[in-house]
């Protein structure tokens, strides 16, 4: 149910208000992803936090003490880093008067990437092991195991050169090169930079793909497969390397 449009209101038989039955959930509206920005962002406003400019999902707040608090939205998800857990915990209770919100502790998995926090080394490990093999048995299969490769690419890679856009085999294949090259850049962005060169050549190519692009694409992933424990690690005691 929802509340009726201003202007456009109806009344029952002896004037009582009434409401409105959805026919369609509201994640299926266009505007539902704005509009739920809007209330969270109004939320959060009011209650203090300041809104990132260059970060529109980033909100942070200060307390006379010198202690802040940092809330990211994502949707649904509200991630929290705080100076102070127990900062943290009542700005979480104040917003639990206006959301129905459940605090499930640190994050332990999330957009496809696995995170792990150790308070004692100040450090803070991602890694998409998970998620590379998810997508190597969406595109590659179950037949045999992937070929071991130790890079994503060869020196040929440069060679590349795209189809003619309205080429039959350029239609054919680009819809499966956007697809597979699309999940392994999802890898690349967050922890995976060793693909982004070799995944970057590649898609400059996608909208004259072929059977060659893809089978380089493949390759990418192969070699993601071979790596997939590769883990990045962030924070005051890291190590540098991947």
């Amino acid at each position: 149910y929802m509340q009726q449009l201003p202007g456009f209101e109806q009344y029952g038989p002896n004037g009582e208000p009434m409401v409105c039955l959805l026919k369609k959930a509201i994640y299926g509206l266009k505007n539902s992803g704005r509009l739920w920005q809007q209330t969270h962002t109004r939320a959060l406003l009011a209650n203090g936090f300041v809104q990132c400019q260059e970060e529109h999902a980033l909100f942070r707040k200060k307390s006379g003490g010198g202690d802040v608090v940092y809330m990211l939205v994502n949707v649904d998800n509200l991630y929290t880093a705080a100076s102070s857990e127990v900062m943290r915990k009542a700005e979480i209770a104040a917003l639990q008067d206006i959301f129905q919100l459940n605090d499930l502790g640190p994050v332990e998995y999330t957009l496809g990437v696995r995170v792990r926090q150790n308070p004692s080394t100040f450090t803070t490990t991602l890694d998409q092991e998970q998620y590379i093999l998810a997508i190597a048995k969406k595109f590659l299969g179950d037949q045999s195991p992937p070929r071991k490769r130790t890079v994503p690419c060869d020196p040929t890679i440069e060679d590349i050169s795209p189809l003619a856009a309205d080429d039959p085999e350029a239609i054919k294949w680009r819809k499966p090169c956007l697809r597979l090259g699309g999940s392994i850049g999802w890898v690349a962005n967050f922890t995976r930079m060793d693909l982004a060169y070799a995944l970057n050549r590649c898609m400059r190519c996608s909208a004259g793909a072929s059977e060659a692009l893809y089978r380089r694409l493949v390759s990418i992933l192969e070699f993601a497969v071979a790596t997939a424990s590769r883990k990045l690690t962030a924070g005051r005691n890291a190590d540098t390397s991947l």
